[in-house]
């Protein structure tokens, strides 16, 4: 990643993501200060968050506890946190909104759909972050059609 003056034109390599098969790049996320930005890499195997300096190419991880998980998109990044997609590791097939904090040290996420809501879902988190709109939908065959 080249991070580039736009007065000047001067540019540096603020870090470098490579892999011998394929590199997923996905949006990053300028945190505020312009200093730091959240990135998501699957450098570890698994698709994580970090938060990149933009100074240094310094990489933290953000999320503690769910390394065998794969983040699979950034929601939003609002009011000090990361509203993402990510697997559950008891079900590696479903997709559930989590999020973390930004302090700047890896913390546990903490899954924010509901427990008994199965099927697929899709957010918008509203800016702040106090709110979001939960959308899913849930396959239900009746008991009838079942046996056909």
């Amino acid at each position: 990643m080249l991070l580039a003056d736009s007065g000047t034109g001067a540019s540096r390599v603020a870090f470098r993501e490579s892999d011998e098969c394929w590199v997923d790049v996905h949006p990053m996320h300028w945190l505020e200060g312009g200093e730091q930005f959240v990135w998501l890499s699957d450098r570890s195997g698994f698709a994580q968050l970090y938060i990149v300096s933009a100074v240094d190419g310094e990489m933290v991880p953000l999320v503690a506890g769910r390394e065998q998980t794969d983040v699979v998109s950034i929601v939003s990044v609002e009011a000090g946190w990361v509203f993402f997609i990510s697997t559950d590791p008891s079900q590696l097939s479903e997709r559930y909104l989590w999020r973390v904090s930004l302090s700047g040290a890896p913390s546990r996420a903490e899954r924010l759909t509901p427990t008994d809501a199965g099927g697929t879902h899709s957010y918008s988190v509203a800016p702040g972050g106090r709110f979001a709109v939960h959308r899913y939908e849930q396959l239900t065959l009746d008991s009838n059609e079942a046996h056909h």
